[in-house]
């Protein structure tokens, strides 16, 4: 029988546990900011604002701890707190802030504690201000409009790349795009996270969980709505309308939107 060989720097030794990395899509108000509150010790990215204080008040979130925040929404903050530049043509350069602190303290988040980037959307739309603010141009000096695509997906590429080097557990929240037909507003093709150019097609392959945040009535034995109950889902296996990823396929489709449910299966 022939011996096998294995290569000296290789193991067989599989981590059990790693951190979690999980991509959560959902419309606005579907509790996605809410979901993130259960996991531990969360340190927030901030590119939208929401009312985490109200969030809080959710019966089931009454408990968890005030959330520190990092405002990347706000100018004050990302300008006089960071000492973030202001860019020559007035645009605050909030991509290039959120880049050094991945590159610089949330490196040195320990596997006990959770980055949320809230949202994914909101990132997008900072980096889309300053991106169209910087024209390129050909070598015969003619504005280049593919360039500003490439560099949307290498900053893509490049945060994505920075985010799964954490030995946190990593979350990130995108909002939502479905392709409804425009007579009938039948959905035409699976729900997709909302982003712009070629990356969207790459993009689930950097996360093992990738799941839709799903927010419905709960209702009594007779099926009338009970005033001020709901029920926060996530869809954690693929369906007609969404494509899933989960690093645990035995978990069922739908499980509470909580930290508990990845790591009770």
């Amino acid at each position: 029988m022939t011996q096998l060989y294995i290569p000296p720097n290789a193991t067989n030794k599989i981590e059990e546990e790693g951190n979690i990395f999980l991509g959560i899509q959902g419309p606005s108000g579907s509790g996605k900011t809410a979901s993130t509150l259960t996991f531990p010790n969360p340190i927030y990215a901030l590119f939208d604002r929401p009312d985490l204080a109200g969030i809080r008040t959710l019966p089931h979130l009454k408990d968890t701890p005030e959330p520190y925040i990092y405002k990347f929404y706000s100018a004050d903050f990302v300008v006089n707190t960071l000492k973030c530049p202001i860019a020559p043509h007035g645009v605050i350069d909030r991509r290039a802030a959120y880049r050094m602190f991945l590159k610089t303290e949330a490196t040195k988040l320990t596997k006990e504690q959770t980055l949320v980037t809230d949202t994914w959307t909101g990132l997008q739309d900072c980096f889309d201000e300053i991106n169209w603010k910087e024209p390129r141009y050909t070598k015969d000096g003619k504005i280049d409009d593919f360039a500003f695509w490439d560099a949307k997906i290498e900053y893509a590429e490049e945060i994505h790349t920075l985010l799964k080097a954490l030995k946190c557990n990593v979350v990130v929240t995108f909002h939502e795009m479905p392709e409804r037909d425009k007579i009938t507003g039948k959905i035409l093709d699976k729900i997709q996270p909302l982003m712009q150019g070629k990356f969207i097609c790459k993009l689930k392959s950097y996360y093992p969980n990738f799941f839709r945040q799903r927010n419905r009535q709960i209702r009594d034995d007779k099926g009338n709505p009970i005033e001020g109950k709901r029920e926060f889902l996530w869809q954690t296996q693929s369906s007609d309308d969404f494509d899933a990823k989960c690093s645990k396929p035995l978990l069922p489709t739908y499980v509470p939107a909580d930290y508990n449910s990845l790591i009770s299966h």
